[in-house]
């Protein structure tokens, strides 16, 4: 009887395991946002469907580690020089940092730059001890091509508004002479 009730229990917490790992995966393969999981090396273990998109690379290398990363997605600072493995989020994370938002340009496999904001946090276990790390990614192309035509359209706007405004003060400086030549205070 004992070992029949262990053996249930045993079943329930196997079932309750599946369960909950079948959920983590849904969450991972689902979400709009990339998302890597990293061996304690930095090594390349999962990129998920957004993440694959996202980086702009549709064959999937596992196993990489993070110098072969670097240049297989041709990961690059956003002035576009080369980044250095250590200076990469997955990096400090195994350090045992947290990074969040930070950006970094990307070149897909078609040649396009891409704008990629990482976040990255290290995986520990119950004693705290790193096992890996987990970054999540969004694509920001969308959003920095958008503030370089604000930038863009205020350079605009100020050098046409300084061509007028230099017309109005020269006639404004001559109007001003002609009074003062004739002695009007009008």
């Amino acid at each position: 009887a004992a070992l029949n009730s262990m053996a249930r229990q045993m079943a329930e917490r196997d079932r309750r395991l599946r369960a909950r790992t079948a959920e983590l995966d849904a969450i991972i393969t689902q979400s709009a946002d990339g998302i890597a999981i990293h061996g304690p090396g930095g090594e390349l273990q999962r990129l998920n469907p957004a993440g694959i998109r996202i980086m702009g690379r549709p064959t999937v290398r596992l196993g990489l580690s993070l110098a072969e990363q670097a240049v297989w997605f041709k990961i690059r600072s956003p002035a576009g020089e080369l980044v250095e493995p250590d200076d990469l989020p997955v990096a400090a994370a195994l350090r045992g940092e947290t990074r969040v938002g930070q950006e970094l340009r990307i070149e897909t496999e078609a040649g396009q730059d891409r704008f990629v904001a990482f976040s990255a946090s290290p995986l520990s276990d119950n004693l705290g001890r790193i096992y890996g790390a987990v970054s999540i990614f969004r694509d920001m192309t969308g959003a920095h091509e958008a503030q370089q035509e604000k930038d863009n359209f205020i350079s605009i706007v100020s050098h046409e508004l300084k061509t007028p405004i230099t017309s109005i003060k020269g006639y404004a400086q001559m109007l001003l002479r002609r009074a003062e030549e004739l002695g009007s205070d009008e």
